[in-house]
């Protein structure tokens, strides 16, 4: 008995000294390792960085969904780096995500059912922040989307206009509306002129915030609510700022960017204040007058350019973004150099549509035809990617001559032709054995396989004998 007792009180003892061993080595690491982190760099402390997905949307199976995540910030001026992902898709969809490194990346929408894309931002010194969207498809029809407006800041005593014209339904279905107050200062009873008006006003006769929500239906469903806060002050309201439209471009196109939208309920004078918030990597783009309302911005690499606008009534400021869109291109010109010398000229020509008048007097003496006839040189330059010529053709759609039809040719363009992104093609567009006296139409035509687009080439040609 004695034995046994002894034999527990040996066990017991043995059992505390191996839990406090345990415990020790819990608390007993080194200093360096007492954060949790592995000695891992924290980033930046004071950065506040918010990642914005967007809002939920819905859609008609089949569209390409372009998602939208360039209202996310960063409290400093650090670049933000772009990850999207699809978390889940209907099981019996294949999306995924294209350009998932930029601000608005795509997917399609190709089976009925719920998309949740996640969006991660970093800024490159250690600090993350996700959100998610959540995109509905149906074939069938689709729930309208609500847009409330843009929140405003008004002063106590005036009258407020809000704004659901953005709202919209993706089956082109008519819309009716119903607003509703959710919140209102204390004091306050204001109302709505009309509830079921696209555009309802009220007066803001306290000063305090105005939280109101929009439901919109298309006859058969009705919308997720939408929300807009209208703040009225007597005191200094603050700006709001608009950095105008989101826009797409044709790389090394000029794109004007506009904040005459901007507005301050007090009238007073805003100053503006532009940056590029993030740009293609291989892109050295500024921008022009960015203390103007309308500065620009001139594209020189393919992808999305994300502005920032802020005004300040130099009291209060507010900020707005907006995204231009720079898509490859296939540029074609027309040489207008020296007919003497040769030496070439080219000009950009604007539309896929070119024409042009060719008079020519000097005929030989005796000549009833013209041998060979260069009517137009040209060239096409891929910026961006790389473009196939199809199709090309050409015809004689005039002619005042009584002899043989000219015969046309194309030097240096074949179908099947491919212009390399970066690299350029010239080719020319000849006529032979062309009757004197003669007016003629000449047309050559081509397809641009990428794009489906149809290039046209007229020449109007009159040879006229000057004797």
């Amino acid at each position: 008995m004695v034995f046994d007792r002894i034999s527990r009180w040996c066990v017991l003892a043995l059992l505390v000294l191996a839990l406090a061993g345990c415990g020790g080595g819990g608390g007993g690491g080194s200093d360096d390792d007492d954060d949790g982190n592995d000695g891992a760099d924290p980033g930046e402390p004071n950065a506040t960085l918010n990642a914005d997905a967007g809002d939920d949307r819905d859609v008609v199976t089949g569209t390409t969904v372009t998602l939208d995540g360039s209202d996310s910030t960063v409290s400093d001026d650090a670049s933000l780096e772009f990850a999207w992902r699809l978390v889940s898709t209907p099981d019996d969809s294949d999306a995924e995500i294209a350009d998932g490194d930029t601000a608005t990346p795509r997917f399609s929408a190709d089976a009925d059912g719920t998309y949740v894309a996640e969006l991660t931002v970093a800024d490159g010194r250690g600090n993350e922040a996700t959100d998610r969207v959540t995109v509905t498809a149906t074939s069938g029809n689709t729930r309208p989307s609500a847009d409330a407006g843009a929140d405003q800041a008004v002063k106590t005593g005036a009258e407020v206009t809000l704004d659901g014209t953005g709202s919209r339904d993706a089956d082109g279905d008519d819309l009716s509306y119903r607003w509703a107050f959710v919140s209102q200062p204390s004091g306050s009873s204001a109302s709505l002129d009309d509830a079921n008006a696209a555009t309802p006003a009220f007066v803001a006769e306290a000063a305090g915030d105005y939280t109101l929500s929009l439901v919109v239906n298309d006859g058969e469903r009705d919308s997720r609510e939408d929300r807009v806060t209208v703040t009225a002050s007597t005191a200094n309201s603050a700006p709001v700022a608009d950095a105008g439209p989101d826009r797409n471009v044709s790389v090394n196109d000029t794109a004007t960017l506009d904040g005459r939208g901007s507005s301050d309920a007090d009238e007073d004078d805003l100053s503006y204040d532009w940056r590029i918030v993030s740009r293609p990597d291989d892109s050295a783009a500024s921008l022009a007058d960015p203390n103007d309302a309308q500065p620009s911005l001139t594209t020189d690499a393919v992808g999305d350019y994300i502005v920032e606008l802020t005004v300040s009534d130099g009291q209060a400021s507010d900020t707005d973004r907006a995204t231009v869109s720079a898509g490859p291109v296939l540029v074609l010109s027309v040489d207008r150099g020296n007919p003497v010398d040769g030496s070439p000229d080219y000009t950009a020509i604007d539309a896929n549509i070119f024409a042009s008048q060719l008079t020519i007097t000097e005929i030989p003496d005796g000549a009833n035809t013209l041998g060979s006839l260069r009517v137009g040189r040209f060239r096409l330059e891929a910026v961006g990617q790389a473009y196939t010529i199809d199709d090309l053709r050409y015809e004689v759609v005039r002619s005042t001559s009584d002899g043989n039809e000219p015969d046309l040719s194309v030097d240096g363009l074949a179908s099947g032709d491919t212009v390399v992104a970066g690299d350029s093609l010239a080719f020319a567009t000849i006529a032979e054995n062309i009757a004197v006296p003669g007016e003629y139409r000449f047309d050559f035509m081509f397809t641009v396989r990428e794009t489906g687009e149809d290039y046209r080439l007229t020449f109007r040609v009159d040879l006229t004998d000057a004797d």
